[in-house]
């Protein structure tokens, strides 16, 4: 196998076919990692969508290597929802024979998306929306599941819709603005509110709420530094690194 990555990402111009025991590894690290292959509003995953289809013209075997969250930005809370609902029948209807994921270990700020991801892995043909409500019920109970459900939709919606494709945390501010992080906090209280009665789902929406505490933690940090209070910056940014 080998992998078409970073400035190999591109189809030969020729299209004379590869090799039949050749696969060739699809990734996406130089474009946007903020929408689904073929969004409307990003052109840099059009263009993706373009090599994907190029490659599959003239290779036997494909496999794909993901990213399973925000390459360069794993602090606030990030999901990947809408995306892999889209991008991994994509993958299997190309031909795809199989992911590699990149994930990482943050279930606060990426949970829902890691585990919709190999879900869909194991079976492209499932039903994601049913597997996501499963996920919110049962995870989060049935009281606080509802909040949760539109917490973290919302937080999908956000990204979705983002006009901005850039990686690391250069597209968070005009995600997490001062109205936004209003309205995912009145969720989140309302979810404790109604989970308080069973101390496992309780203890679940608490571990979102710190994930949560990153965003309104970054918000601040920049903030601050577009004030010039550095001082100020550099105090929420400890406390932040210590919690």
């Amino acid at each position: 196998s080998f992998i078409a990555y970073a400035d190999y990402t591109q189809p030969p111009t020729t299209q004379r076919k590869l090799f039949p025991n050749l696969c060739v590894v699809f990734t996406g690290m130089r474009y946007c990692r903020l929408h689904a292959i073929g969004n409307p509003n990003c052109p840099s995953r059009i263009r993706f969508g373009e090599a994907v289809e190029g490659w599959s013209k003239i290779a036997n075997h494909k496999t794909c290597y993901l990213f399973n969250g925000n390459l360069a930005e794993n602090t606030v809370p990030f999901s990947q929802i809408s995306i892999w609902k889209h991008d991994i029948p994509y993958f299997k209807e190309k031909g795809c024979e199989g992911i590699t994921f990149e994930s990482w270990t943050g279930w606060e700020i990426m949970g829902p998306h890691v585990h919709l991801g190999m879900r869909l892995a194991y079976d492209p043909e499932a039903d994601a929306d049913k597997i996501m409500d499963d996920y919110f019920m049962k995870f989060f109970g049935a009281k606080a599941g509802t909040f949760m459900k539109e917490y973290w939709m919302g937080i999908d919606r956000a990204f979705a819709n983002l006009k901005c494709h850039s990686g690391s945390f250069y597209a968070l501010p005009p995600v997490y603005t001062p109205e936004f992080l209003a309205k995912c906090q009145k969720l989140l209280d309302q979810a404790a509110a109604a989970a308080k009665e069973d101390k496992n789902h309780a203890a679940r929406v608490a571990m979102h709420a710190e994930g949560f505490k990153n965003a309104l933690q970054f918000r601040q940090i920049f903030d601050a530094m577009n004030r010039g209070d550095f001082i100020e910056a550099k105090k929420v940014y400890d406390d932040l690194l210590s919690r």
